[in-house]
């Protein structure tokens, strides 16, 4: 059985919007300056890096405590 559905992730709709208020911008419909034309794919961005930072720093908290419970254990 086949499943057909799509689905569509942040990325692509910050890309969408981002283009549709570029567009608009280009057609002189909308006076927005061009840092919030290109809002939605910074704000993508922000939460990218953000999320990475968040990793690394679980990452190196767990790779502390392991390192600290594995010495305190074998400590003479």
């Amino acid at each position: 059985m086949e499943n057909n559905s799509s689905s569509i992730d942040l990325g692509t709709i910050a890309v969408i919007l981002t283009i549709v208020f570029a567009v608009l911008k280009l057609a002189g419909i909308v006076t927005w300056s061009w840092w919030i034309v290109f809002l939605p794919v910074l704000a993508v961005l922000v939460l990218s890096v953000v999320m990475i930072v968040l990793i690394l720093l679980g990452l190196s908290t767990w790779h502390v405590y392991r390192n600290h419970k594995f010495n305190k254990k074998f400590k003479k």
